[in-house]
C-alpha cells in the first residue's frame, strides 16, 4: 500500500510540475511580441528520492520521487544587454543630430529660388540694373524690393532656427522628466525583485520590464548598470548615482541666463551642473548650444559685414536730390546668435538710393555700379571670402555635417540591429520550438494522468473486488 501511495505522490507531484510547465511555455507565446521580454523556461529535476525502500522482502535502495520544477529559468546574457545599452546610447545620440541638422538645412533652404545666395545674386543684379539708368523709379523699385527679400530671408532664417533651437529647449527639459520617472520606477522595481528573490522566487517579468526602463534610460542618457548580488540595480549617468537600490536621485532644470535663459541640467540632492555625453540628451545639447548657435553666427557675420559694406558704399555717392547717401540697412544685434537686419528708413523714399558718385548726376549710376561690385569684394574671413563664398562655405560646412551624422547613424544602428538580433537569438520566442515544447509537456502531463488512471483502477479492484469468500 505504501508503494501505491509513493506513486500516487510522484505522479501527482509531476502532474503539476508539467502543468507549471505548460503555463510557462504558455506565458511565452503570449509575450512573443512583447518589447523587451526575455524566453522562460520551466527547469526540470527529479525529485529527492527515498532511501531504504524494500520491495518483497528485498531493499532495492533509493527510489525516484519523479519530477519537480526546479527554478524558471529566464534566457539571456547581462553582458549583451551592456552592450546593447552601450550602443543604443551612441545610435540615439547621432539619430538624433542627423535629425535636427536636417531640419537645420531644410529651414536654410539653399536648394531652392529662396536660397540666400540667390537672393544676395538679386540684390547685386539689381545695384547692376539700376547703374544703366539710375534716375529709373521702377528700377529703384526693384532694387528695393530685392534688399527686402534680402532682409527677409536673413529674418526668416533667424526666426525659424530660434525656434528650432528652443524646441530643442523644451525636449531636453521633457527628456529630464522622462529620466526622472524611469529612476523612480527602476528603484521601485528593485525592491520588488530584491523581496522576490530573498523569498527563493523568480521575478523574471519584474527583470524584464527593468531592463526595459534600464534600456530607454541608456537611450536618452548612455547611463551605465551594475548589479548586486541581492539582485538590485545600481545606475549611474556622467559618473554621477541616479538609482541606488530603493532611492532614486532626481534631475531638475534651471534657466541659464548666460545662455539666452536656455536650460540647464542638475542634480536636486546635490546642485552639480550635469552635461551628458551620450544618448539623445548629448544629442539635443550639442544641436542647441553648438550645431544651430553656430549656423545663427555664421549668419549674423554675414548680415553685419553686408550691412557695414553696403552702408560705406551707399554714403560714398549721392541720390536724386544730390545728397550724400544715408545707411542703406539697419543691423541690430543683441547676442552673437539674434540679430536683426532691415532696411534703412531713408529708403522711404526711393529719390534717396544713391546711386550716383556725384552730386546733382541724376544720369550718373557708378555709385550703383561700385555698389554691384561688391558681390566680388574679399571682405569676408579676414579678406579672404566673397559674401556669396563665405556663406556657400558654411552650407556646404552643414552638408558635411549632415552626411557625417547620417553615415554615423546609419554605421551605429547596423551594429546595434546585430546586437539586437544575437540577443532574440539567444533569448527570444521561438513559436516553433515552443509549440513542441508544448506537445512534449502535454504528452508528459498526460502520461502522468494515465499513471493515476492506472492506479486508481488498481485501488477500486482492492477495495471493491477482494476480500469476498465464496464469491
Amino acid at each position: 500500500m505504501s508503494n501505491l501511495l509513493s506513486a500516487i505522490k510522484n505522479a501527482a507531484s509531476s502532474m503539476l510540475s508539467y502543468q507549471q510547465m505548460i503555463q510557462v511555455i504558455e506565458h511565452n507565446v503570449a509575450n512573443a511580441s512583447t518589447e523587451g521580454y526575455r524566453r522562460q523556461e520551466a527547469v526540470l529535476t527529479p525529485g529527492i528520492p527515498t532511501s531504504s525502500s524494500r520491495v518483497g522482502g528485498n531493499y532495492v535502495g533509493q527510489m525516484g520521487t519523479g519530477v519537480i520544477v526546479s527554478y524558471i529559468r529566464q534566457y539571456g546574457k547581462a553582458f549583451i544587454d551592456a552592450q546593447i545599452r552601450s550602443q543604443i546610447a551612441e545610435s540615439a545620440k547621432w539619430d538624433l543630430e542627423s535629425s535636427i541638422l536636417s531640419q537645420v538645412e531644410m529651414t536654410l533652404d539653399e536648394t531652392g529660388d529662396a536660397g540666400l545666395i540667390t537672393m544676395l545674386d538679386a540684390f547685386w543684379s539689381s545695384w547692376q540694373s539700376l547703374a544703366d539708368d539710375p534716375s529709373n523709379m521702377s528700377l529703384r523699385t526693384s532694387l528695393k524690393q530685392s534688399g527686402q527679400d534680402l532682409v527677409d530671408a536673413f529674418n526668416n532664417r533667424v526666426s525659424m532656427l530660434r525656434t528650432i533651437r528652443q524646441d530643442q529647449d523644451e525636449s531636453i527639459v521633457e527628456s529630464v522628466n522622462e529620466i526622472n520617472e524611469i529612476a523612480a520606477h527602476v528603484a521601485e522595481l528593485n525592491t520588488e525583485i530584491v523581496k522576490a528573490l530573498a523569498a527563493k522566487e523568480a521575478p523574471n517579468d519584474l527583470i524584464d520590464e527593468r531592463d526595459l526602463q534600464l534600456k530607454r534610460l541608456a537611450e536618452l542618457t548612455g547611463g551605465t548598470v551594475t548589479y548586486k548580488d541581492s539582485g538590485e540595480a545600481l545606475v549611474s549617468i556622467g559618473g554621477h548615482a541616479l538609482v541606488i537600490g530603493s532611492e532614486a536621485f532626481a534631475l531638475t532644470t534651471t534657466r541659464d541666463s548666460t545662455n539666452e535663459n536656455m536650460v540647464k541640467i542638475s542634480w536636486a540632492i546635490d546642485g552639480m551642473n550635469f552635461t551628458p555625453t551620450a544618448g539623445e540628451l548629448a544629442g539635443l545639447f550639442e544641436a542647441r548650444d553648438v550645431i544651430i548657435p553656430g549656423q545663427l553666427r555664421g549668419l549674423s557675420d554675414l548680415a553685419e559685414a553686408l550691412s557695414t559694406t553696403v552702408n560705406t558704399q551707399h554714403a560714398l555717392g549721392f541720390d536724386l536730390n544730390g545728397d550724400e547717401g544715408g545707411d542703406f540697412f539697419d543691423f541690430t544685434a543683441t547676442t552673437d546668435t539674434f540679430f536683426k537686419i532691415s532696411l534703412s528708413d531713408n529708403l522711404n523714399d526711393l529719390a534717396h538710393i544713391a546711386a550716383a558718385s556725384q552730386t546733382n548726376s541724376p544720369g550718373d549710376g557708378n555709385n550703383a555700379t561700385s555698389m554691384a561690385l561688391l558681390r566680388e569684394s574679399l571682405v569676408m574671413n579676414s579678406g579672404a571670402s566673397t559674401f556669396g563664398d563665405y556663406y556657400n562655405n558654411q552650407i556646404t560646412a552643414l552638408g558635411l555635417q549632415v552626411m557625417q551624422a547620417n553615415a554615423k547613424s546609419s554605421d551605429s544602428n547596423v551594429v546595434l540591429n546585430s546586437l539586437e538580433q544575437l540577443r532574440e537569438s539567444e533569448s527570444g520566442v521561438s513559436l516553433d520550438e515552443e509549440a513542441a515544447n508544448l506537445v512534449n509537456a502535454q504528452k508528459s502531463y498526460q502520461a502522468c494522468a494515465r499513471v493515476l488512471t492506472a492506479i486508481d483502477e488498481i485501488l477500486n479492484t482492492l477495495i471493491n473486488s477482494t476480500g469476498l469468500v465464496g464469491r
